[in-house]
Order: C-alpha cells, then sequence, then structure tokens
C-alpha cells in the first residue's frame, strides 16, 4: 500500500509510517480499515495485537488470502473439530504425529481422518472466523506492511474483504464495540446509483429501500422492521461498503419541543452541526479531529462571558450542563441573543478549523450539507 499523502484518504494520514500503516483500532476500526486495504489493492500483512493475542490477516492485491492468530482456539484442529470433520481422538492422534514441519492437515489426510476437500473447508472457516473475530475488539494495535507474503502457505483462500465486513457487521451485537461510528442520527443519506447489490441479505436491500436521499438516519430506524440498533449497524455496513454516502443534515427548527426550554433545544440544534463537522474531520484525518476542535473553541476562551463555559467533549458537542448554567445567569431579555451568538462564534470556529487543517473545499462541502436546503429543516 502505497504511503504518499495524495494516495490515500486524509484521515488514514495519522496512521502513515514509513512501513506501511500503524495505528489502533479505536480510531480506525476493523471495517474501514479492511475496506481502505481492498481498494487500494493491497499486499502485504495486517497485524494486531491487545492483551497478549495476536492475530493477522494476510492479502494479495486487495483480496485476502489467509490469517493466522496465536489463539489456541484459532487452530485449524480445533476448526476441524468444530466443523465436525474430525473426531477427539483423530485430533490428539494427529497432534502426536506433527513433527519436522509436517502441518497438522497434511497428517489428518494421511490418516484418512479426512478428505482433502476438508482441509480447504477448514482453513476457509478458520481464516473467516480469525477475521471475524476482531470485529469484536473495541481497540488494538494495527500495524500493515507492504510486504511480500510467506511462500510457506501453500493452502490459501481468496476472500473479498467487502463481503467479509458485510458478514463481521452481520454477526456482532449492535450494542458493541462499533456502536460509536454508527451514522449520526441526523444525517440524510442516499444510494450511489448503479453500484452492484449483489451479496446483500434481504433484511439489508429492505434498509437500503428507505434511503431517498430524504430520510434522515432517524426516520430511516422509524420505519425499519430490525429495530433501531440493527439498523444503524445495517447502514453502517453499508456506508463502509461504499453503498451510501452522505448527502446532508436534517435539524429540527431551533424552538422549545413540548416540555423543553428553549435554551436546550437551540444547544442540541447547534451541537447536532457541530457533531456532523466532528464526524466529518474523523474520517479524514482520524483522532486528531478530537483536538483539532477542541482547541479552536478553547481559543475563544479569552472573548470572556458564557464562552467561556464552553466545552467540548468527545464527539464535537459542547457539554450541556455548563453552558445552560451560565445562560441561565443571564438576563432574560439578553439570553437569547447571548446564546445564538455565542454558538455561532463557536460555528464559525470549527469551520475556520477545518478549513485550516484539511482545505477550503472541504469547508465548503460542510457547509453544503448544512445549508438549509439539503438540512430540510423539520418545523
Amino acid at each position: 500500500m502505497s504511503t504518499h499523502t495524495d494516495a490515500i484518504p486524509r484521515r488514514l494520514v495519522p496512521f502513515i509510517t514509513a512501513q506501511g500503516l500503524k495505528g489502533n483500532l479505536s480510531a480506525l476500526p476493523l471495517p474501514e480499515l479492511l475496506i481502505q486495504l481492498r481498494r487500494s489493492l493491497s499486499t502485504g500483512i495486517l497485524s494486531v495485537e491487545s492483551e497478549g493475542t495476536r492475530k493477522a490477516i494476510y492479502f494479495h492485491n486487495g483480496r485476502v488470502v489467509f490469517a493466522t492468530s496465536n489463539s489456541p482456539n484459532d487452530r485449524l484442529g480445533e476448526t476441524l473439530l468444530r466443523l465436525g470433520k474430525i473426531s477427539v481422538e483423530e485430533y490428539e492422534m494427529s497432534l502426536q504425529q506433527i513433527s519436522h514441519g509436517r502441518r497438522q492437515g497434511k497428517v489428518l489426510i494421511e490418516m484418512g481422518a479426512m478428505a482433502p476437500q476438508d482441509l480447504w473447508e477448514g482453513v476457509e472457516t478458520q481464516c473467516r472466523e480469525i477475521v471475524f473475530s476482531l470485529f469484536e475488539w473495541s481497540a488494538g494495535e494495527f500495524v500493515f506492511e507492504s510486504t511480500t507474503l510467506p511462500q510457506k502457505e501453500k493452502v490459501t483462500v481468496s476472500f473479498d474483504p467487502l463481503m467479509l465486513v458485510l458478514e463481521g457487521l452481520r454477526r456482532i451485537d449492535p450494542e458493541g464495540a462499533l456502536k460509536g461510528r454508527y451514522p449520526d442520527p441526523g444525517l440524510i443519506l442516499e444510494c450511489i446509483k448503479d453500484i452492484d447489490q449483489t451479496g446483500l441479505e434481504p433484511f439489508e436491500k429492505h434498509i437500503l429501500a428507505f434511503v431517498d436521499g430524504r430520510r434522515s438516519v432517524a426516520e430511516i430506524c422509524r420505519e425499519s422492521e430490525i429495530g433501531d440498533g440493527e439498523t444503524q449497524k445495517t447502514l453502517y455496513a453499508l456506508f463502509c461498503g461504499g453503498f451510501l454516502r452522505v448527502r446532508g443534515r436534517k435539524l429540527r427548527a431551533v424552538g422549545a419541543a413540548p416540555g423543553r426550554d428553549v435554551t436546550e433545544s437551540a444547544l442540541d440544534a447547534y451541537n447536532s452541526m457541530y457533531s456532523y463537522i466532528y464526524r466529518y474531520l474523523l474520517r479524514e484525518i482520524g483522532p486528531e479531529a478530537d483536538t483539532t476542535l477542541q482547541g479552536a473553541v478553547s481559543e475563544l476562551h479569552a472573548t470572556g462571558g458564557i464562552m467561556t463555559s464552553c466545552r467540548v467533549t468527545k464527539g464535537g458537542i459542547i457539554d450541556p450542563p455548563p453552558l445552560l448554567a451560565a445562560i441561565s445567569a443571564v438576563p432574560e431579555a439578553d439570553r437569547s441573543l447571548q446564546l445564538t451568538n455565542t454558538l455561532n462564534e463557536i460555528l464559525y470556529a470549527m469551520l475556520f478549523a477545518v478549513r485550516k487543517t484539511i482545505g477550503a473545499d472541504h469547508e465548503a462541502n460542510i457547509l453544503k450539507a448544512l445549508r438549509p436546503d439539503s438540512m430540510l429543516i423539520e418545523v
């Protein structure tokens, strides 16, 4: 995989090293990493380690061709046992005969314990399960190194990472490690035209049918028959796979919802915009998005007033309690104007930070997404 900054998305730049890519799955999850390696037709080894467990995925021209693990549960013999291809007695007997570099699969075939096609099926299942197990990891140091693959692996596979991503995400708990990467409820998504939907399950096509460029993620969840969590997870899978893209954002008009204060509603509306900016920046530059936006807002504290109570939390939003407490001390006649001015200053500061960090074109893209005709504001 090329390490030139113009050859890969800007968001991957923080993960570039002289050897390839390096980082943590908490900042760049496995599904997004697999899709990028697929798109760049990479050849090399993706290694991931957490708490002493090490797993590796081998790529050739963007396809997964092998996987290894130091976890006993991931070994070929254990996989063949789970598949019912061999008995416990045959498994133990094969272990006794492994010597001088002989592979367990070859020993089992020579013993007559299984047929050659069973070996290939076992290796395919073993590799897939190693990959799928990494979807459950919330963190783990990864390194991708572009290198010639070892020649000792004679029984290999050929998997499309896109299909692995779709199947891997189908398996995981929607409330699990990847929940923080799901599309924001206020986003409006649209389908990529003429994309091949081969490999999608009926429930995924069910969700895709609701994506019309006007419904928000929250509205799609309400329309869906599979529940909010599974719907958001499916939208994330379709977004990772390139079936969807962001068209804009839907916001409620700034005003008091039933039983809510106008100030809270206004802050919710602006936080929705801040969150969009954060997610956009996160896609482009990775974990530096947090410090970039926090720094932009902290520079405004010198202006005094209620601005000193504004703190950017994880996800790019302003922490409500300190700001709401500060605005409540402002005379009621001045409260709305001061709040609006403060929230607008934060918005401008974040947009300026985007321009400085990744360029005016990206700032324009965000402004286009946030403009009223793209947001389809509800009243």
